[in-house]
């Protein structure tokens, strides 16, 4: 404390007298050192230019630094919205109070006085500070520990990936909300992202609480990931679409140009565009790809979530076909048929047979020609192998379309087996296919069938044979026989033997051999 008349220190708040000049030291002195601090707090006050972003003081009409019009008094953005806080108008008005008080009470010490005055001051200065709002610092102290949603990917902030935070405007209602727009800068392993966002605190237990913070906008992404090279890389992984329902193989895809992508968008990503060439080898046609790339935050790469075919071309053969795509072309279209047949003969009654394309052991295009409209005459040869069939051979002619997209064409099969060897039936598979079946008027149980004892069998014919053997039935042996043929099995079962009946001797279905 100062002597007011002298300004010499005071270091004894009791004396009465001034050591150096003798003036009385009144108790207005120890107020007039409080309301210094009181003053200096005036800081508290202070808002932002929105021009230059420099502290103004409530009530200025221009801003000091860059002259901006402050709109007739009124503050700048940043902490003056609704008043949130006591002002230093109020703070003064209450400060003479006190000075009053201490003045007429003539009891009052200096020293007594002072510490009144401290306390005072204190609730004062606590009046100001408890409604205010929360600083850039503060904010971003509150939101280490926080997630945040982007792009479907959760961001947890820390002080390492939280880079920078600056509020660019809020609206604050004293002692109840605060919403504060923010500019978040967000460091990962492989990239930089700046996003806009928004964070909210409630007024609860006279104190500020985090209530929530989401992202709005991205502003920019700076990684050495590219949306262009993602499209490169990715879009021949994609399947693509025509319209609603017309799927695309991103295979067919040979060349990719012209790609252009649009601005950031923060819910949807990155939109783009490209020029395509679709092309099997025989056909091609040239589209336009419309699609949207976003920014992967777990992997840190750009990556495709859409992509729709459109502004398709007509379908116009390749220069020079590609011998292997054509071959894949038949054996697609081969193996979509349901089964193939073995013309029936004299000796043989023929059969059903389905061919799959991981049992076909050699395919062969004799020869072909391309046709009007797209479409190809093959002339095909091949054999295959299953489980129970050791051989297969087959051949005939293929009629195909070779457009890559119009699928109204249905495909001209004229394929037939031209021979088979099927391994035979085993007598264990004989004696599972007895069992429930009925001869001489008994159903054959578990004992029955495990009974039956071959004699002879007739293989004249490829798909069925006639196995002659005897089973025992009630104690006695009775000649039986039993008829199996090789047939398709249901859905995805593999082609197998199957008991097709079984006769006593004395049966008229009975097959003499």
């Amino acid at each position: 404390m100062k002597c007011s008349n002298c300004n010499a220190e005071i270091s004894d708040n009791n004396q009465k007298f001034c050591m150096s000049c003798g003036k009385e030291i009144i108790k207005e002195q120890v107020i007039d050192e409080i309301e210094e601090v009181v003053i200096e707090e005036q800081h508290l006050a202070k808002g932002k230019c929105d021009n230059c972003n420099k502290p103004i003081n409530k009530g200025e009409r221009y801003c000091t630094s860059c002259g901006e019009d402050l709109k007739n008094g009124e503050e700048g953005t940043s902490d003056f919205n609704s008043d949130p806080y006591m002002n230093m108008a109020e703070a003064k008005e209450q400060l003479g109070q006190l000075k009053g008080f201490i003045m007429k009470n003539k009891k009052i010490s200096g020293i007594v006085g002072a510490i009144i005055a401290v306390f005072v001051v204190s609730l004062i200065v606590f009046g100001i500070m408890s409604g205010m709002p929360f600083s850039e610092n503060k904010i971003k102290k509150e939101l280490v520990g926080k997630s945040v949603n982007v792009y479907g990917s959760t961001i947890t902030l820390t002080d390492e990936n939280l880079e920078s935070l600056e509020v660019i405007n809020r609206e604050t209602i004293k002692k109840s909300y605060d919403d504060v727009n923010i500019e978040l800068e967000i460091k990962l392993d492989k990239a930089v992202v700046t996003t806009e966002g928004s964070v909210s605190f409630g007024y609860y237990d006279n104190e500020w609480t985090y209530s929530s913070c989401y992202i709005t906008d991205i502003k920019s992404i700076d990684t050495d990931s590219k949306p262009e090279d993602a499209i490169k890389d990715s879009l021949k992984e994609q399947t693509l679409y025509e319209g609603y329902s017309t799927e695309i193989d991103g295979n067919l895809i040979t060349e990719i140009n012209n790609i252009e992508c649009g601005e950031l968008n923060s819910i949807e990503g990155q939109d783009f565009t490209a020029d395509i060439k679709l092309s099997n080898g025989i056909a091609y046609q040239e589209a336009t790809v419309n699609g949207i790339v976003v920014f992967d935050f777990d992997e840190e790469v750009w990556a495709i979530t859409e992509a729709e075919v459109t502004d398709i071309g007509k379908s116009i053969k390749e220069e020079k076909v590609d011998e292997d795509a054509l071959k894949e072309m038949l054996l697609d279209a081969l193996v979509e048929e349901s089964s193939f047949h073995m013309e029936r003969t004299e000796t043989n009654y023929g059969g059903s047979f389905k061919i799959e394309k991981d049992d076909i052991s050699d395919f062969t295009v004799k020869n072909y020609v391309l046709q009007e409209g797209n479409k190809i005459r093959a002339e095909i040869e091949g054999i295959a192998k299953s489980d129970k069939v050791s051989e297969m051979a087959f051949s005939g002619t293929m009629i195909v379309s070779s457009e890559l997209l119009d699928s109204s064409y249905y495909n001209d099969i004229d394929v037939k087996i031209t021979s088979v060897k099927i391994e035979d039936p085993t007598i264990e598979e004989i004696k599972s296919g007895i069992l429930d079946e009925t001869v001489s008027k008994t159903e054959i149980n578990y004992d029955i069938s495990n009974s039956f004892k071959e004699v002879k069998r007739d293989k004249s014919e490829v798909t069925i044979q006639y196995i002659n053997g005897t089973l025992t039935v009630d104690g006695k042996e009775v000649q039986a026989q039993v008829v199996m043929s090789f047939e398709e099995g249901y859905s995805d079962e593999p082609q197998s033997w199957k008991v097709s009946g079984v006769y006593a001797q004395d049966s008229s279905y009975y097959k003499a051999f």
